[in-house]
């Protein structure tokens, strides 16, 4: 569980919003004010961690292995199913990019430093597509070769090869 049971039934709105289960992953904004959750049900639940409290949660996917907040905070990259949604945290979490062309379920998500460029490789750990941010148009992968990563989750990047 995320936080203890009696803590959790006291949340502003915890009665419509019961989240138990499996978390698949977790990932800090960079100011560290926000966490969000990908729970296995396919549930995003995202906490601002200060005053412990449910900022936002976001059902649309069947599942959430995976999620990454962008170097700045602004966008959450959740990968689900095979592709990865982008939600703008600065418009209450809207959704403003969908990056689709995988074929087997996301399992790791990096950001470029600038924010302008994500990574997402799959399960099968040998599928790995680069976008263009936030709306999540493909990018060609020869341009991305240069970029500045600023995580190095993908376990097919070339740096990891």
């Amino acid at each position: 569980e995320l936080l203890p049971r009696a803590e959790w039934q006291s949340l502003p709105g915890a009665e419509e919003r019961s989240h138990t289960g499996s978390v698949r992953s977790l990932c800090f904004s960079p100011t560290g004010e926000t966490l969000a959750c990908g729970m296995a049900s396919g549930r995003v639940v995202v906490l601002s961690v200060g005053i412990v409290e449910i900022a936002k949660v976001i059902e649309d996917r069947a599942e959430a292995p995976v999620v990454a907040f962008s170097p700045d905070g602004r966008f959450l990259a959740v990968g689900a199913e095979c592709v990865v949604d982008v939600y703008d945290s600065s418009r209450d979490y809207r959704r403003v990019g969908c990056c689709k062309g995988h074929t087997a379920p996301v399992s790791q998500i990096d950001w470029g430093a600038d924010g302008m460029r994500m990574r997402s490789c799959a399960l099968d750990g040998g599928e790995l597509r680069h976008w263009e941010m936030p709306r999540g148009a493909p990018s060609d992968a020869e341009a991305c070769s240069a970029v500045a990563w600023a995580t190095h989750t993908c376990v097919c990047a070339w740096e990891n090869a």
